[in-house]
Formats: C-alpha cells, sequence, structure tokens
C-alpha cells in the first residue's frame, strides 16, 4: 500500500521480489494499491475486506499502515451489515463451487465447512462486531464463552497442523486430505485398528466431529452477531407473530421469547413441543433458539415419557419436512436424548470409494431425499397409501446404525431397532415392520441390481420376505432414499426404472396377481403370438415354417424374458443370417442415458462369445450394465448388452459406436488381442488405476437356489480395467456359458454376477465341480488383483 506516485526504484524492487518468490515455489497473492484504492474496492471485494482485518506490517511506513487501518475501521463501522452479508456470500460460492461439504470424505482443511476459513470467518464477524478478531479477546468482551473461545484455539491449532503437515509431505500448496493422507497420518499418530473399525476411520471420524463442531459454532455466530437492518426491524414489527405466549416468528423462523426461556426448555417435552410449533408454523427454529436449547440439553433427564414419544412420532410423521428437523433436533443435543445409540455415528466414516458421507450425513440426507422424493409426481401417491408415516421416517433414522461395529450392519441394525424400540415403548407390531425395513434395507436394490426379477420364482421369495403390501411401499420409499443419499451419480435411471419394476412384479404377487402360470401353455401362447405378428409381415409358409424350426431351437428364458414385438425383431436378423454372418445392432435410450447392443451371429462349432464381447465394450470405455445371452440349438446367437458411457451422459458419437461394431465383428468371428486393444483405447493422460483403499478382499460366492435353471456366481472385486474382461474368460475356460449377467457396486466393490449353464444347458449341481469353479475364479482374481491388471493399462 502506498501513498502519492511509486517511483521506478520500488517497482523494479517489486518486480524482482515477486520473482524471487514464485522462483522459490512460494504461490504468492500480491497487490500494490494505494490507500484510496484499497478502500475504495472493499465496498464489493470481499477478499480484500477481509485481508485488512489481520493485516500487519511487515516492513514500510507505521504511519501509513495506521492510516489504512483507521480509514478501513471506519468504513467497516458504518457498513457491518454488508460486511458481515459478503462474508456469508463467499463462503456459500466458495463451498457451491467446489462442491464441499462438512462430512465430504476428501475435506480441504483450508476451504472446506468447519475447517480454517470458517475459524476465519468468526474473526473477521467478530471483529466487524466488536472490534476484535482473536477468539481470548472476543472472550474477554463477552462475545464467546470462555470455553467455547478455548476449543476454538484447539481447533486452529489442529487444522493448521495439518494443512502444515500436508504442505511438508507433498513439498508445495496441498490442503486436500486426501485418502492417502488420511492414511499417512492415522499411522503417523499411532491409532490402531478396532474392532469393526480401521485406525484411518478412528482419526476421520475425530476429524469430523471437530469440523462439525467448528462449522455449527461459525453459523450460530454468523447469524447472531449480524446486525439487523432499520427495514428489517420495521418488517419484523409488522409481521412477527407470538405464539402461546413463549414463541415468536420473525424472519421465517422460530424463536423463544427471552423471559419464557427457561420454562420452554425444562423438559424435552418442552423442546419437542417448541419443535412441533414450528413445524405447525412451516419454519424452522432459529440458531439462537437452538442455542439455548443445546445449554439447556445436558440438565435434562434422560428418561422418555409417552409424551416425549408422541411428540417425537408427530415430527417424523412430518414428510416433507423430516430431514430438516432431525438435522436441529442433531444440532442441539436432543436427537441423541431419544436415540442414544445416534451418537456412535457422529463423523463416522466409511473408508471406501463408494460413500460420500459419514454414516450421520448420509442418514440426513437420506431423509431428505425422502421429503424430496414426496414431492415426486410419480411417487406421491404411495406416499398417500402409507400407514404411520413416522415409521419409514424412523427406519431411514436408524438404517445404518449397525455400521462401524464387526458384525453385519444390517443384522445388528436389527438389534439396535429393538432397543430403540424399548426405550420408545413402541409396540410389537411397529417394532417388528421397522426391524425388517431395517433388516432388508439392502434386499431390494441387491434383487433389482443383481437378480432377474422377470422370475416369478424371484419375485415370490422377496414377497415372502416383505409379506404386505404396506411394508413393500415403505422399503420401495427407503431404498430410493437410501440410494440417493450415498453420493453423486449414484442414482440413475436405469436404477429406478429396475427399482419400479421389482416393486410393480411384488405388488402384484401380494396381492395373487403374479403367480407362475403353466410353462409348457406360457411358452406355447408366446410362440403363437409371434408367429401372428410375423405373419403379418411375411406370410410365406417355407418362411413360416424356418421361423416355427426356429423358435422351437430356442432356450426357454429367451421366450419367456422378451415381449413378442422384440422376439419377432430378433427372428428376422436369425432367418437371413448364414454361419459366419454377424450382425450388429445399436439402440439408445435417452430416457435411461444407455445404449443397447446386441450382438447376432450363427455359428457352426459352439463358441463362448461373452468375454470376447464384453472385452471389446470395456476397452472401449463403456460400462456394462446387464447382459442376455441367448443360443439356440441350431448355432443362432443373440447377446444383449445394456451399456453407459463411462465419460459422457449424451448418446455416444456415430464414429466411435462404428468402431465399436467394428471390433465386435472381428472378436466374434475370430481371434484379437484384448490386451493391445486396451491400450488402443486407452485415455490420454489418464491415470493408472490405483490400489484400493478398502480393505476388503474379492471374494467369489455361489447361489444354487435363486434360479431354477442357472447357477449364479457372484463376484465381489476392485474395479480395475480388464476385471470384467479376466472373470468372464476364467469362466469360459472352465467350459460354462454365462446366459445372464448383471454388473453393479457394492460398497467399493463392483459386483459381477454371472448365470451360468454347463454343456447341457442345466444348472451345476456337482459338488467337486462347484468347488472347482470355487477355486479356478479365485486363483483368476487373486493373480489379476496381484499384477494382472496392469496388462490392462499403459
Amino acid at each position: 500500500t502506498f501513498e502519492g506516485q511509486l517511483g521506478h526504484a520500488y517497482a523494479n524492487f517489486n518486480a524482482e521480489f515477486v520473482r524471487q518468490c514464485w522462483d522459490a515455489g512460494l504461490k504468492l497473492g500480491h497487490a500494490t494499491r494505494s490507500i484510496a484504492d484499497t478502500v475504495s474496492l472493499v465496498r464489493d471485494e470481499s477478499q480484500v475486506a477481509t485481508g485488512l482485518v489481520q493485516t500487519r506490517l511487515l516492513w514500510g511506513n507505521p504511519e501509513l499502515h495506521q492510516d489504512l487501518r483507521v480509514r478501513f475501521e471506519s468504513w467497516l463501522q458504518k457498513s457491518r451489515r454488508r460486511f458481515m452479508d459478503q462474508c456469508e456470500e463467499s463462503r456459500k460460492t466458495e463451498a457451491a463451487e467446489t462442491a464441499l461439504a462438512v462430512f465430504s470424505l476428501e475435506p480441504d482443511v483450508k476451504r472446506s465447512p468447519g475447517t480454517l476459513r470458517d475459524l476465519q470467518l468468526i474473526r473477521w464477524v467478530g471483529f466487524a462486531r466488536h472490534e476484535v478478531s482473536s477468539f481470548q479477546k472476543l472472550s474477554e468482551c463477552g462475545a464467546l464463552k470462555p470455553e467455547l473461545a478455548e476449543s476454538l484455539v484447539q481447533a486452529q491449532k489442529y487444522f493448521s497442523e495439518i494443512r502444515m503437515s500436508l504442505h511438508i509431505h507433498a513439498k508445495r500448496s496441498q490442503d486436500v486430505l486426501t485418502r492417502n493422507e488420511q492414511l499417512r497420518l492415522s499411522d503417523q499418530g499411532g491409532l490402531q485398528d478396532l474392532q469393526g473399525q480401521r485406525a484411518v476411520e478412528r482419526y476421520m471420524q475425530q476429524y469430523f466431529r471437530k469440523a462439525d463442531f467448528v462449522a455449527r459454532t461459525a453459523r450460530r455466530f454468523l447469524e447472531m452477531s449480524k446486525p439487523t437492518t432499520f427495514q428489517e426491524r420495521v418488517s419484523a414489527r409488522v409481521r412477527r407473530r407470538i405464539l402461546e405466549e413463549t414463541y415468536i416468528v420473525l424472519n421465517g423462523r422460530l424463536s423463544i421469547i427471552n423471559h419464557r426461556a427457561e420454562e420452554a426448555t425444562a423438559s424435552l417435552e418442552a423442546i419437542l413441543h417448541g419443535f412441533c410449533v414450528a413445524a405447525d408454523q412451516n419454519v424452522r427454529v432459529s440458531s439462537r433458539m437452538i442455542e439455548t436449547i443445546r445449554n439447556r440439553a445436558g440438565t435434562l433427564s434422560k428418561e422418555i415419557t409417552p409424551q416425549a414419544v408422541e411428540l417425537f412420532q408427530n415430527l417424523l410423521n412430518r414428510i416433507g419436512h423430516v430431514g430438516e428437523i432431525m438435522r436441529d433436533l442433531e444440532d442441539c443435543g436432543v436427537l441423541e436424548l431419544l436415540v442414544p445409540q445416534f451418537a456412535h455415528a457422529r463423523g463416522l466414516l466409511q473408508f471406501n470409494n463408494y460413500h460420500a458421507f459419514t454414516v450421520d450425513e448420509h442418514t440426513f440426507r437420506a431423509l431428505e431425499a425422502m421429503d424430496n422424493l414426496s414431492r415426486d409426481p410419480d411417487k406421491k401417491k404411495i406416499f398417500l397409501q402409507l400407514n404411520k408415516p413416522w415409521v419409514l421416517s424412523l427406519a431411514l433414522l436408524l438404517h445404518d446404525l449397525g455400521k462401524g461395529f464387526e458384525q453385519d450392519h444390517s443384522k445388528l441394525g436389527e438389534q439396535i431397532v429393538r432397543k430403540v424400540a424399548d426405550r420408545l415403548d413402541l409396540d410389537q407390531e411397529v417394532t417388528d415392520r421397522i426391524a425388517l425395513l431395517v433388516l432388508e434395507h439392502l434386499s431390494m436394490s441387491i434383487l433389482a441390481f443383481r437378480r432377474d426379477t422377470s422370475d416369478p420364482a424371484v419375485v415370490s421369495q422377496f414377497a415372502e420376505k416383505v409379506h404386505d403390501a404396506a411394508t413393500l411401499r415403505k422399503l420401495y420409499l427407503l431404498t430410493i432414499s437410501d440410494i440417493k443419499a450415498v453420493g453423486p451419480g449414484i442414482w440413475n435411471d436405469w436404477k429406478a426404472q429396475l427399482l419400479q419394476e421389482l416393486y410393480e412384479r411384488t405388488s402384484l404377487s401380494l396381492g395373487g396377481q403374479y403367480d407362475r402360470p403353466d410353462v409348457d401353455q406360457q411358452l406355447e401362447k408366446i410362440r403363437r403370438q409371434v408367429s401372428e405378428q410375423f405373419a403379418k409381415a411375411n406370410s410365406d409358409q417355407d418362411v413360416q415354417h424356418r421361423l416355427a424350426d426356429e423358435l422351437n431351437r430356442m432356450p426357454d428364458h429367451y421366450l419367456l424374458g422378451i415381449s413378442p414385438s422384440q422376439i419377432v425383431r430378433d427372428m428376422e436378423v436369425a432367418l437371413r443370417l448364414t454361419t459366419g454372418q454377424v450382425e450388429i445392432i445399436d439402440l439408445y435410450d435417452s430416457d435411461t442415458k444407455t445404449l443397447q447392443l446386441t450382438v447376432f451371429t450363427r455359428q457352426s462349432v459352439r463358441e463362448r462369445l461373452f468375454h470376447r464381447i464384453s472385452g471389446v465394450i470395456t476397452a472401449a470405455q463403456f460400462s456394462i450394465l446387464s447382459a442376455d445371452i441367448y443360443s439356440s440349438q441350431n448355432g443362432f446367437v443373440c447377446d444383449r448388452f445394456l451399456v453407459q458411457d463411462r465419460d459422457f451422459n449424451t448418446k455416444p458419437d456415430p464414429a466411435r459406436i462404428e468402431r465399436v461394431r467394428q471390433n465386435l465383428t472381428r472378436a466374434v468371428s475370430g481371434p484379437i488381442s484384448f490386451e493391445q486393444l486396451f491400450h488402443k483405447h486407452r485415455r490420454y493422460g489418464m491415470k493408472s488405476a490405483q490400489a484400493p483403499i478398502s480393505n476388503q478382499k474379492p471374494k467369489v460366492v455361489i447361489d444354487n437356489e435363486t434360479s431354477p435353471s442357472a447357477t449364479i456366481i457372484d463376484v465381489f472385486a476392485h474395479d480395475r480395467p480388464g476385471l470384467l474382461f479376466t472373470i468372464s474368460r476364467a469362466i469360459s475356460d472352465l467350459d460354462l456359458s454365462v446366459v445372464q449377467a448383471r454388473i453393479t457396486t457394492h460398497v467399493d466393490q463392483v459386483v459381477d454376477v454371472f448365470y451360468v449353464t454347463d454343456n447341457e444347458q442345466q444348472k451345476i449341481t456337482n459338488r467337486d465341480q462347484l468347488k472347482g469353479i470355487m477355486t479356478r475364479l479365485d486363483y483368476a482374481l487373486s493373480e489379476f488383483e496381484r499384477h494382472g491388471y496392469r496388462l490392462f493399462e499403459s
């Protein structure tokens, strides 16, 4: 900062100084301005204004520096509200631009909510309101309680040490606490694994709890420090509403009238009543009210009365606003009085690539997803049919509380439900229903995404699990809300479609309308429908005979699982194909953003093509969602793959599809080097796959119960290029045929699901053969994990 004119000597010095800083690797933020220019800029530039709050004289004229401070502070005294609004808006923009949240699993220790920037925000706001910026001085002037100020000092030290460690280890500016850095710091801190919780998860739980504390403190301090404008005071006097002589609605928030605060927070029932009043007025409670309740929560009785339970159920019934109500209850320390088990979930990290948030944040987001879902026109009807909606809300609140222990979290979650139900004195019927929802909260997605739900036997087994339509409705809504809350990009139209199909089929089954008909009669009916539709375009008798022969030679699951109109289109291809010919049809669905690739060929000698086709598709950067593999007794092959583009959310470029078609034709027709194909299609600048951060080991599970006609193989493994090709090639080497496949995500692993049969197109029942399959696939997986994946990377 200067006054008057700058000479050449200073300009030369400044240029040289800046150059040397950059050469030394210092990321220098700097500007040269007059005092008048600086003071003028603070009106619109929050970065300049906040920088002046803690400005220090490093070198130069002390009187000039003092003049700058006096003029800035003079402006600040007149523009406190404007400055605070600028600070708040700047923080919101920063978070929005980087998609940051308190519980993002790779947080930025400088800019994520609850970290160093929020600690700065408290000091900026404190300076504007009280003319001091250190936590100690804010405590001395009464703006912060002494214990709160000390906690903020410790938080400043904690996050600064982490940031310094990140910079030193990276030897550059590095503010993101990546998964690898989390592992390093937890190991450096000497933390040990505990039962059900890794050392890194314990380290990050401590981190998130500190960040959560800072974020809440910053939010409340800002709201309570803001001066009101004259217009706001006039508007508030006109619009304010006094309720029950205890509460006041002001600026869209419910607060407690000061002289009634002790009475309104004297008991859990009184506090919950206040939340019900806010819900009745369609407003949230104010930060001041939350702070008041928080200060009293620790003194309240731990006993739960019937009145408290009734009020809690009332709040859980407010679908459309349950998420925000539960957040506020947790914020003021009341939620853990009602559900003590929720304390374990606070800041609880799952160290994997699948979940984007901590368990408590995921839970609140699931409740908010349910609230948003209730406004969806397609789902509104289901919500209106709910009996006791609070049962769904409570199930969502409790569904993941079994995480962070060694036991299966769904089974442990069921036990936790029964403990909570006992505390809330819920009746047995309601308890059993919530326990079932929590125990089975993954069942619907597993079935929809990994199994053939067009099979009535599969649907019937699921219907037996859920018992009745009322439970099915709640489980369906819970499943959607749960998946949507996992993280960005997890929910998509394809998953929505699969879940809806399962829901509709199970609804029919529970109503007695989806029973398995006589298979032979159904097959005959389908063949007749296909022949009739085909005859409309071609009535030639010779062609009709050939069609009948093709239909008789197609496997039953083909005829039963596809619409007659689609079978007609497939048969048109079958009748014109000769031995060795290959035909490929692609069809893009803009609604689900999926591409259907169907490969037709006719073989003289039966060959297994699944691993070849899947190799071509995955090498071209497409993700395979599902595959249906059909082979007739006379060599006709119809393999249908549903895929999604890994890179784009729009229809793939025609030239790219054409390249895939050409490679598919080559792969089906003869030998092809898949390792070279993976190299050829590798993205420029694409990094090699990193080692998995999870400690979950790959595994193979064989299911011989679900399907009556095929053996199901579930392969859990870390997702890497070439994985699907490696597994499918191993299955081919075992002389097994893949008749159906599904590829889904489970935690930080993918689950490749294969329906396989033997040479006679029968499921495998021989124990020795099943054991051999397990052994061969385990070996293939271990080799791939050890070094085989490198063959598919550059």
